[in-house]
This record gives C-alpha cells, structure tokens and sequence, in this order.
C-alpha cells in the first residue's frame, strides 16, 4: 500500500480506530454529508439497474424460481423460530420433517434475516427481501467508496486532488464493485445470499486502518471493528468470510515481507516490533472472529463428528462453476444488446460471473502504468491470484478444456475453505480489487484535469463531465436490465390450509435438494412449495439445504410412500404390489398431514410429471379432493390419524424405514420379505450413542414399553426419553449378551404429534473386535445360495442417480467402495474377511472400463467374496446421448461371482451383488430395482464401525 510521509503520518493515525474519511477540519455535518449522499447515489441506481423490481416491490424478487423461494424463506424462518417458536434456528423440522435438519451447513443468511424481522412485522415478507436487496447494493457501495476515499486520501500527494474530485473517483469505485456483472448475475438467479457481498469492502476498510495503526495500542482497537465487520459476513454468506481470511493472510505476508512499515517504525528494529505488533493484532481479530462464529461452528464440527466431513463431494462440480478464461472480456447473457447474441457464440460450461467490464481494465491499466503503480501492485497480485482461484481446478478458454494445475486444487485439502464448490464466487474479492485500481487509474486520469489550489468543495466541468461518462460506460457495460422476475403471491387455498388441521402438509412433487443434486423431480416447484410454507405455517416433508448427511436424504427414498411418490412423479410405473394403501396410509398417519397438496406443472419431460401421483393418492391415502385448478389439486385428509395403542417393530415392519431416524443401521430394503424357511429376520443395531425413533401414539393412553436388546459387550448403560422427558425406571445398566427391558411410557410424556423416543447409550464398540456374525438370533452370514459364509459383516448398497446416488461396501462397518460412477467393487478373503483389493469402472463413459472390470475379475481367486455396487448409472441409453452401452462381457464377468442381473438398456439403476467367485450363476445375493435404492448384506447390517446394541423387537402397548 504504501505510507504516508511523517508529517501527514501523525495527522491520520489519530482516525485510523474510526470508519471515516480523513478530514479532520471539517465540521460533523459536511463531514458525513459525502457519504450520506453516495449512499442515496446507490439506492437510486439500484432502483434503475434491478429494473424492473422496483414495479413489483411487493409481489416479486429477482430470480428464475430455482434459489429465490428458499433465501427468502430463510428471512421468514428466522423470524418464525424467534418470535413464535422461540427455538433455536438453526435447527428446524420444518423441512426433512419428522427427521429435520441442522441448518447451520445452509446459506441461512442470518444476518440478513434478522435485520428484516421489523420489516416484515410490518409490511410483510416480501417487501422485506426488496429492502434486503437495496439493503446490499446500496451498503455495498458505501463501503467501497469510504475504502476507496480512504486510500485516495492516504496516497493524495500522487494526485493532489481536491476532496471533491477524490469523492466523485471514489463513488465511481464504489458503483463499480456493487455493480459488478457478477452480482447481477447472482441476483438473477435468485442467490441473494451471494448477492450478499456488502460487508466485504467494509472489513477490508478495516483491516487496512489497522495496518495504518502507528502503535501497538491502536491496532489492537483497531482490531475490534475488523473482526466485527469479518463477523458480518460470516453471518451473513459464510463464504465471503472464508474468502477474507485468503485476503488477510495475503495482505500480511505482503506487507510483513516487504517490510513496509510506517515510517516512525523505521529501522530493522522497529520493523521487527512493527511486524511482531501487527501480527499480533491479527491474531486478537482471528480470535474475536472464532469467538463469534463460535455458535455456528460448535453445531457444525459436533455434526461432523457424529457425521463425518460431508462438506464437499467430490469436486462438488467446481469444474463446472467456475469461469471461462473468456468470459472475463465477455459480457454475461443478462446484457440487453450484447448478451443474447455473444451467448450464441460461446460455450462456456456454466453463466459468464467473470466479465470485468472493458471501461474497468482499461482504468487498471492506467493504475498499473501511472504514477499509482507502486502502491496498485497489491491490488493487481491479489486480484489475479483470486482471478486464478476463480478458473477453479482446470482452465477452460470457450469451454475447452485444459488440464493445468491451478491453485483452487489446493484450497480442496483445506478444511471448510473445500466447501465452496463454486470458484466463480471469487469473482467478488476480483471486483473489489479492480474497483480499488479504477480509483487509482480514474484519480491519474482526473488529476490532468485538476488544476492546482482549486477549492476541494467542487468539481470542474471537464472532471464533472469525465466522471459521469465513465461512470456512464461502466454501468452499461453491466447492464443486465430486465431482471428475471419471480412472482411470489401464494395461491389463496393456502390461507385455507393454514387455518385447517394437521401439523403438517404433504407437498408433491416430494424433492430434497442440497449443493450436489436433488432426489425427486428436477423443477424448481418443490422450491416455491417450500416458500408457501411460510403462509401455511406448518411440516412439510420437502427439503433445501446446502450439505446434509446421507440419511436426511435416504430417509425418505426408502420410506414406502415417498419411495412410491418419487417413482411416479419421475415417469416410472409401478407395478400393483406396491399400491398397497396400509403400507402408504400408515406413513401418512406418521407425518401427521391433513393436507396434501399436488402441483401440476404440465411439463412435457416424462420425468417430471408430478400429475402422475393423483390417482396412487387417491387410492391408497384417505382423501377428499376440495380445490383445484391449473396449477394445483389439494386434497383432505378424510379420516382420523391412526394412533395405535400396540405396536410391535422389527426388521419384518413395511414401515420401519419413516419410524428410525439417525443412530439405527442399515435396514432390508423397501418391499423385503422373509426368506421361506427362515425363523428369524434381521437385527437393527444401533450404531451412534443416541438413537431416534419416531411413534405415532396415542397421547392420552397410559403406555408400556418391551424390547429385547443384545449387547455385544459389558458396560453399557441406557437412559430412554422423549423429548417431554425421561421414562420412569430409567437410565438402566444393561450385561453383556440378552436383555429385555420394560418400562412405563405416562401419557404426560407422549406428543400428540409424533413422538420422538430416544435411546442413548454410554459406551461404543469396536465392530471388527467383536465376533457379531455368530450372535444367537442373528442371521447367519451366508452369501445367497453359494454356500459361503463371510467370516465378516457385509453390507452392499446401491442407488441411481433419482433415489440416491452413491454406492457403499461396508466390511465391518467400514465403507471401503470407491464411491464413483459405474460399478464398484470389493474382493474380501474368505477365510478371515481381511481386503483383497478394491476398483471402481465406469462402464457407460469409459470405453476401456468394460475390458479392465471383466480382466479384475478374471485375477480374483476362486472362492474369494466379491461385493459389487453400482453407482448413478452402469450404462446410458442410445436416445440420452449414450455411446457405450453395456457391454456383453460385463455381463458375462458378474455372472462368475453368481450374479444374474442384466442392466443392458436401463439408466440409473440400483444394483447390489453380494457373490462369490466360481459360484453358479443365480446363487449370489443381488438386488437391482429402477426406483429404490437396492442392499444385500451377509451378517449384520452394519453400516459404521462401532455398535452400542441391536435391538430383536420392540412393543408398545397399553397398560
């Protein structure tokens, strides 16, 4: 940055604690009157540039209907959890309902939130989100203009220009970056958390009057508005909290290195204490910034603990989300001349965020060539190093692709920096460095037309003249006028419901969505039903999140009603032994829904036809059809809820899959019976310290509760409870091998909703310690028909791309597949269950794949256990773009492990093998199903490494 020279040194390090510009001699009033005016400046372009936003002010937001129903449902949910609920909000039930959702891995925009809430306590929620939005473009601004006023001020004797020049420069910096192509792009998508860039300009003004700091003292006061303003952003999109961190730390490696100390600290010395109290400051900001984020990432490292690190899949498709060398100097696709026609004539993999604006570059380069050049060089390395992050992991020019090392890799390795999946985000801190080299270029360019000793209350003609042109060009360059419009009015059926019954509604399409993909239909109507929610106030099963664990997910798509929803809703057929109305009925008296509400969208794609579900709803759940009209059918619950005073649960109940929440392991699939012949059915085996079940019970039945339980190993101790409170007689201490526990179940402790029974142990196992596959009543570890048994717990597990996507093989617990698309697969010693080796083939893009899966399998020793599981698809069909379909020998090599499952001319199918090498065709265990996730197991379900106990059966029943 450069400092000033010592007689102007002491003068400004007496603001350097304060957020204002450098002007000590005048009075309060003019003093605050440039920023008060810049920030009207900026409401008042917004209103233009956001056009036509302005017209529906209480209708619609920005947005394509994708990402603008959940930002603002956050203001409302934040709102609805204080004031009504009184919960916390980062946790909700609300969505993903019964089982929830931890909402601190979401883009909750917190801060946002709570600034609206007397918004929308008087003029309502939409509104409130219009002012959000000016809220950002015009606080965006501000900050960028005191930044950039600030240094033009520091560095003046450069330019010598009057105060008024140097504000209208500094305005001009401020437009720039909250103008930025980038965030128009952002709001069009209706990602106003993203759109959420305002604090960024303000924590870096911050951060550079703590460098200005002359003392120790100073600095670390300093250090308090900066981690405050750092907070803001964390709170508000996390993500540009991370990107600040990468800032501060390249801000102080760059000054401590160039040893660019005040000038009252000269000398080696005072350098060293310069750098020793700066740094030191630093770390006082880092420890005020964890202080305060602490309530959020105490929730997320104690969910990531039970979890494991689900922050990123992948490359969570980075390579996608990231920009185009080209589009930096390519208008986006929003420009109302340039952008439909330039669209035609590019191929990038995603929208252009990286356009910069041909106005700006050629300003940096003047500040780059001019007399700024030595204090721009920061900006420059900074704004190119964030330009390289932004290419994300390969280069891309016009869509080719080039396969060069770029520095995003790095940022993959580190912990919570990997979970932004979209490098083009960068394009934020790339805007704010440029908008800090417009200000130096444009004051090189305004100081020739200043002429000397001029009063510093006005501008020139030439410098009026010149400042409005190219604040002129810059906005145009921009331009992305009209803005794609949602129209949030709710449909008045709405109101009805919201005064109706239930606690909940049954939203169809049935959808989850996080980061990575959705399970369900692929429309954006599930998002808007989630919207609705805020005027109907009750559960909705849907769900929007960034990242979740793979339960949130799978929960629903084995659950028999939604697995059947999803299936319809998605083009396939199902065949009559799965429009069974107990089964379906019996999960719809778990949610406790009265209403179920079925959007018709009239899509021509077959996968999305959300009218398909009507007749399965009417057939099997007990409804009466009271609304419709061509955007949606609702139905009434026209029975009683079913709440069963007995109740008996075990891995035979067609229902068990919406009764287990986190904690249990894994289950038999969806329409499991038992084989003919056997006397017992699986264990369910708890896996975490806390187990969840959710009841439907009576709430004014005195109850009693039985379960047989098998603990592997002695020292455990169980304590059962609702969430009204513990049960009589417990915690108890459990010995090691058979027990049965009884205990009462007092009405005063049963929810008339649904109750959440609760089972939390003491004491973990280690699974691969314990001999579990001999356990009396556990079924045996056989290997289908082959006659082998495995000498250790197996699980295979397969989903499809819509009820899924993942293939795992736990071997004791431990998933050791490779979890890629194609086939996966695992080859385990028959005699004592250690891993042979482990491959994945990806079969249907891969034209190799095929001839290296069947040569695997051909090197596998006869008798040796094979586990198989496919992930997304094996095989693409010719009329969806497919070129390799699934070749013969692929066929043939799964055939010598037992297997009989032919997936020739399907997509995205569920296939799970479980065999044995040399063993007869027919013998192995397979599951493959278009609908359903598919599992095949020997032994126990085990799907993690450590067990607390397995429960036989568990009853209910009344006293």
């Amino acid at each position: 940055m450069g400092w000033d020279m010592p007689g102007e040194w002491q003068r400004k390090a007496l603001l350097v604690s304060g957020f204002c510009r450098p002007c000590d001699r005048l009075s309060p009033m003019r003093r605050f009157r440039a920023p008060v005016l810049a920030l009207l400046g900026y409401l008042a372009l917004s209103l233009l540039l956001t056009w036509p936003l302005a017209l529906h002010l209480t209708t619609h937001a920005p947005g394509n209907g994708s990402d603008d129903p959940a930002i603002i449902w956050n203001l409302w949910w934040v709102r609805y959890s204080l004031t009504v609920l009184r919960q916390n909000p980062f946790h909700s039930d609300f969505m993903f309902w019964p089982l929830g959702v931890n909402l601190v891995f979401y883009t909750l925009t917190m801060l946002n939130a709570l600034l609206s809430i007397p918004l929308q306590l008087s003029v309502g929620l939409i509104p409130a989100n219009s002012a959000v939005i000016f809220f950002e473009l015009g606080i965006g601004g501000l900050g960028m203009y005191l930044l950039a006023d600030w240094l033009l001020a520091r560095h003046n004797e450069l330019w010598h220009l009057p105060r008024a020049t140097r504000q209208g420069v500094a305005f001009l910096a401020g437009a720039t970056f909250t103008f930025a192509s980038s965030k128009f792009v952002y709001l069009s998508l209706g990602q106003f958390n993203i759109a959420a860039s305002h604090w960024v300009p303000w924590t870096i003004l911050a951060i550079a009057q703590l460098w200005a700091a002359p003392d120790r003292r100073v600095q670390y006061r300093a250090a308090v508005p900066a981690a405050l303003f750092l907070l803001f952003n964390g709170w508000t999109e996390f993500t540009y909290a991370s990107f600040l961190l990468i800032f501060i730390l390249l801000f102080w490696v760059w000054h401590v290195l160039a040893g660019d100390a005040p000038p009252c600290r000269d000398g080696p010395v005072g350098r060293l204490s310069w750098a020793l109290d700066v740094t030191g400051a630093h770390l006082l900001l880092g420890a005020l910034f964890l202080l305060g984020m602490s309530p959020i990432l105490w929730q997320m490292l104690a969910d990531m603990r039970v979890e494991g690190d689900f922050l990123v899949e992948g490359l969570g498709f980075a390579n996608v989300f990231s920009n185009d060398l080209l589009g930096f100097i390519i208008p986006s696709r929003l420009h109302p001349l340039f952008g439909p026609e330039l669209a035609e004539k590019t191929h990038f993999a995603y929208l252009n965020f990286a356009f910069l604006g041909w106005t700006v570059l050629v300003l940096v380069a003047v500040a780059l060539v001019g007399r700024s050049r030595h204090i721009a060089r920061f900006w420059a390395v900074a704004g190119g190093l964030f330009m390289l992050l932004s290419l994300g992991p390969t280069l891309r020019i016009n869509g080719r692709e080039f396969e060069l090392p770029l520095p995003f890799d790095l940022l993959l390795q580190l912990p919570f920096f990997k979970a932004n999946r979209y490098p083009s985000r960068y394009s934020v801190m790339i805007a704010l460095c440029l908008a800090v080299l417009v200000a130096y270029g444009l004051a090189t360019f305004m100081a020739r037309l200043s002429r000397r000793n001029r009063s510093d209350l006005s501008l020139t003609l030439p410098q009026t003249t010149a400042l409005l042109l190219v604040l002129a060009m810059t906005l145009f360059e921009t331009l992305s006028v009209p803005l794609p419009m949602s129209d949030f009015r709710v449909p008045a059926i709405y109101n009805d419901i919201a005064g109706g019954s239930g606690a909940a509604v049954l939203e169809v399409p049935v959808a989850w969505r996080n980061g990575f993909r959705v399970t369900g239909t692929l429309d954006p109507t599930f998002m808007f039903a989630q919207f609705y929610q805020t005027v109907h106030e009750k559960r909705i099963a849907n769900g929007n999140t960034s990242r979740n664990p793979e339960l949130k997910f799978q929960y629903f798509t084995e659950a028999p009603l939604f697995n059947r929803l999803i299936a319809l809703e998605t083009g396939h057929s199902l065949p009559p032994d799965e429009w069974q109305a107990d089964v379906a009925a019996t999960d719809f008296d778990l949610l406790g829904a009265d209403y179920v509400v079925v959007h018709k969208i009239g899509s021509t794609d077959p996968v999305v036809a959300p009218e398909a579900t009507i007749p399965f709803l009417e057939s099997t759940l007990p409804l009466t059809k009271v609304y419709e009209d061509p955007r949606l059918v609702v139905f009434r619950r026209n029975a009683p809820h079913r709440r069963p005073a007995t109740l008996q649960l075990d891995a035979g109940h067609p229902n068990l899959r919406l009764m287990l929440g986190e904690g249990w392991s894994a289950i038999p699939p969806v329409g499991w019976r038992q084989p003919a012949g056997l006397d017992f059915v699986p264990l369910l085996w708890i896996q975490r310290q806390q187990a969840r079940l959710f009841l439907p019970l009576p709430p004014d039945r005195n109850l009693h509760l039985t379960a047989r339980l098998y603990v592997p190993a002695p020292g455990q101790r169980l304590r059962i409870a609702t969430q009204r409170g513990e049960l009589p007689g417990s915690p108890q201490s459990l010995p090691a091998g058979w027990n049965q526990i009884e205990l009462s179940l007092p009405a005063r402790l049963i929810d008339p909703t649904l109750t959440e029974l609760r089972l939390e142990f003491s004491t973990l196992f280690d699974a691969a310690r314990l001999d579990l596959t001999h356990t009396s009543m556990a079924p045996p570890a056989s290997i289908g028909t082959t006659g082998v048994t495995s000498p250790v717990p197996v699980v295979v597990e397969s989903a499809g791309q819509e009820v899924g996507d993942f293939a795992h093989i736990y071997v004791n617990g431990t998933d050791v597949a490779h979890n890629t698309i194609g086939y996966n697969l695992a080859v385990i010693n028959p005699t004592d269950g250690t891993m042979i080796g482990t491959a994945a083939f990806d079969i249907a893009n891969d034209p190799f794949a095929a001839d290296a899966l069947t040569a695997f399998l051909d090197h596998v020793p006869a008798g040796f256990i094979v586990a198989v599981a496919a992930n997304d698809t094996v095989t693409i069909p010719p009329e969806l773009g497919g070129k390799l379909p699934l070749d013969e020998k692929v066929v043939a090599a799964l055939a010598t492990i037992g297997a009989t499952g032919n997936l020739q001319g399907t997509f995205r199918w569920s296939h799970a093998i479980l065999g044995v090498k040399a063993a007869p065709p027919g013998t192995a265990a397979e599951d493959f199903s278009a609908t359903r996730p598919a599992r095949v197991w020997a032994g126990p379900l085990l799907n993690e490494p450590r067990v607390a106990a397995a429960v036989a059966w568990l009853r209910i029943r009344a006293q």
